[in-house]
């Protein structure tokens, strides 16, 4: 079992809340919010606090949108190439994300995502008029596409060509090479949007800034596991916005494994 993150300092607020969810301890998760860790931050489930998270992620996001008009030149007075400038706004994106315990509702992945993209086009950080493809629309590869060498998981950026006489939209991705491939939306396999994901999607993935967002209803599928799962990928802040009664309920819920192994096992002893 792994004891050692090295995403996070274990002594750090992250690192305390982590390892008291691991153990299911609402005691001890009591005390880690009680301590007045810097990386850490709390928000019950009200309007207020919906509207709060709406305009933090404008703010945080607005760094990679930013980067996306933004032209550099290198030493030689050469243009910035579209693959420097992908990468950089990749790179950008990838720094915060809003995880999702479920998929549907104005507290899943598909209504939040929508919230964000009305929320960034009313501070015109984007152009978005309920069209598909729009400059600086995050998305994530929901079904594999072997030819094209996309996979599930995989998080695109859609951007202008600057190398384009009419500024093509394209949709550019950073390969586990480190090269980055360009994809016409029309060619892109199927996907969604992915200001917001579900923390069953993050798996493997980190960010300097990760937000969190539960249910006020508790459903089956939000066990201490998922939840450990979700304060982990941060690496350096966490804003959680959830009832605490809804975050104590969850981490006192493990996941049942419910393999039959064990049933098999018995009837071939029989």
């Amino acid at each position: 079992m792994l004891q050692k993150s090295y995403r996070f300092d274990a002594r750090s607020g992250i690192g305390q809340l982590a390892k008291a969810i691991n153990c299911g301890d609402v005691e001890k998760l009591h005390q880690v919010w009680q301590q007045g860790f810097c990386d850490i931050e709390h928000f019950p489930i009200t309007s207020d606090n919906y509207r709060h998270l709406l305009q933090t992620l404008v703010e945080a996001y607005s760094g990679y949108l930013q980067r996306m008009n933004q032209s550099y030149s290198d030493p030689l007075g050469q243009p910035e190439s579209m693959q420097h400038k992908a990468q950089a706004v990749l790179t950008a994106f990838s720094r915060c994300r809003l995880l999702c315990a479920v998929r549907e509702g104005q507290f899943g992945v598909q209504g939040l995502n929508l919230r964000i993209e009305r929320a960034l086009a009313a501070q015109k950080q984007i152009q978005y008029q309920d069209e598909q493809w729009y400059a600086g629309r995050p998305i994530m590869i929901s079904q594999n596409d072997h030819a094209l060498g996309l996979y599930n998981g995989d998080i695109g950026v859609c951007l202008p060509d600057d190398n384009d006489p009419n500024r093509r939209l394209k949709v550019y991705f950073e390969l586990p090479n480190g090269q980055i491939k360009a994809v016409l939306p029309s060619r892109v396999p199927a996907h969604e949007t992915a200001y917001a994901m579900t923390i069953h999607k993050s798996q493997g993935s980190e960010f300097d800034f990760t937000l969190l967002i539960l249910p006020p209803n508790v459903s089956p599928i939000m066990t201490r596991e998922l939840i450990y799962t979700a304060v982990t990928r941060a690496k350096q802040r966490l804003a959680l916005y959830a009832d605490m009664a809804v975050l104590k309920r969850c981490i006192t819920v493990k996941t049942e494994r419910a393999s039959g192994l064990v049933e098999r096992l018995m009837q071939a002893e029989d």
